[in-house]
């Protein structure tokens, strides 16, 4: 399950300049998003084993928990994804045990945290005493997060003024997903096709899936608190106010939960006479339209 996960997310990868996720953008959220995603693979791998799970296994979690807390501060919460494994987990030794991972993820990020306190994330953005004042007013009025999540999520994005060169930046940064990418806007023939192929095996994949309750309660916790944490974050250090909409947010910073996402989809199929000949043939088909188009509007000289 966990290699089909990653397999469906994965093939939206194409030229350097046209992607479907934006998960090779040239910039530091790709080692970002590489991690997250890979430490999710492990996890769903490990469950999906027939045998229990060892203690060797925690240790691994662990160890990948520690680099974990060193990618990015808000992907520490993806570490709490290890409790998803408390099924496989013979023992309430074992079960507590699961919790160490998350627990040296939170440390690894703290220490790095502490280590890099005086440091700006946006100094000509947001100075270093502003960030500290913003912390202080949020940890002193925590009601203020609800309005700032609210208007992040339901405010229209052409709302938002930040320009680079002159061009309002926020809705092409957000519409990535749809269009390929922040600079090169491609049309919805071009990108239709592979996200419906991606809908597909998603679909069709995923009401094979076996989790209970409380794993699907987890993991709405960490997309929750993922995403408030990303808005958090990016009014203290990019906007400097946490009294308005979370600008600067990107569609790619929440690639880390989408496979996450995905295993929230509802099983949708019964039937287990799925002609799988055909579902491939279609998928095949589908993704192949759309790197051919991409190759299209990438080689014509377009005036």
């Amino acid at each position: 399950m966990g290699s089909q996960i990653l397999c469906q997310y994965h093939s939206g990868y194409s030229d350097s300049s046209y992607h479907i996720f934006s998960m090779i953008f040239p910039t530091a959220d790709a080692v970002t998003n590489s991690y997250c995603l890979l430490f999710i693979a492990v996890v769903l791998c490990l469950y999906q084993r027939d045998d229990m799970l060892q203690y060797w296994h925690i240790a691994l979690l662990c160890m990948m928990g520690a680099l974990l807390g060193q990618v990015k501060i808000t992907c520490f919460i993806i570490a709490l994804f290890v409790l998803f494994l408390i099924p496989k987990a013979h023992g309430c030794v074992k079960k507590i045990t699961l919790a160490l991972p998350a627990l040296t993820a939170f440390v690894s990020m703290w220490l790095w945290r502490a280590k890099t306190s005086q440091i700006s994330v946006a100094p000509n953005r947001v100075p270093l005493e502003k960030t500290h004042e913003l912390e202080g007013q949020l940890l002193q009025s925590s009601w203020k997060i609800f309005p700032l999540i609210g208007r992040s999520l339901f405010e229209p994005m052409d709302f938002d003024t930040e320009k680079i060169n002159g061009q309002l930046v926020n809705s092409r940064r957000n519409l990535q997903f749809f269009t390929g990418t922040e600079e090169i806007q491609l049309p919805l023939i071009v990108m239709a096709p592979v996200l419906i192929a991606i809908m597909m095996l998603l679909i069709v994949h995923m009401s094979y899936k076996n989790i209970n309750k409380l794993q699907v309660g987890l993991i709405v916790l960490i997309i929750v608190l993922y995403y408030v944490l990303s808005c958090v974050a990016m009014s203290i250090t990019w906007v400097g106010n946490v009294d308005v909409y979370a600008s600067g947010l990107q569609n790619r910073y929440f690639i880390p939960v989408l496979p996450l996402a995905a295993l929230l989809f509802p099983n949708f199929i019964r039937d287990e006479n799925i002609n799988r000949r055909v579902l491939a043939i279609s998928v095949a088909a589908l993704t192949a339209f759309s790197y051919i188009a991409i190759a299209i509007t990438y080689v014509i000289q377009w005036k």
